[in-house]
């Protein structure tokens, strides 16, 4: 995908990642060290680590980097072993496709609920999933599409490259 894609997509799990860090740290500091809790730190924890967990399973998705078991995919010749990427691709885009819509069902849900100490909606914990999953089947798509325009070589998402067998 494009290369400002990817860009945005690491910097938005970089600045969760940040925050989690940040909130958490001035949890514990104001929690134990000051002996005066702040009561809405726990919340924006679980906000951010959600987002944090989703915009990096995005991230992942782009740079198709899942983790999969590939001890037989590895012995299979070219055209077989593309067949059987898209079939696992398709697999992960049907899940996340499923999954996003589930996401966008809780979040509808939950419009009118409210977190207790921040106020925020909930439907933000909730829209992470939505959002997440869908750009999750995008770039699950257009890795299917990249591998079915693969040519003579197919790239592997452990970085092995299978020659097509002639």
């Amino acid at each position: 995908m494009n290369r400002w894609i990817t860009n945005i997509e690491a910097w938005v799990a970089k600045g969760f990642l940040l925050a989690v860090f940040i909130v958490v740290v001035l949890q514990v500091f104001t929690r134990y060290v000051l002996n005066a809790p702040l009561s809405w730190t726990e919340e924006v924890a679980r906000l951010c680590l959600v987002w944090l967990t989703f915009s990096s399973a995005i991230l992942v998705a782009n740079r198709d980097d899942h983790l999969t078991v590939d001890l037989v995919y590895d012995q299979l010749p070219g055209k077989i072993s593309r067949l059987v990427d898209v079939i696992g691709k398709t697999i992960g885009a049907a899940t996340s496709a499923v999954m996003g819509f589930a996401g966008f069902v809780m979040s509808s849900l939950m419009v009118d609920v409210r977190l207790p100490a921040t106020d925020l909606p909930v439907m933000l914990l909730y829209s992470a999933s939505c959002i997440g999953f869908f750009l999750i089947f995008i770039h699950s798509a257009w890795n299917i599409v990249s591998v079915i325009r693969g040519g003579d070589d197919v790239q592997h998402a452990s970085g092995t490259t299978v020659k097509e067998a002639s």
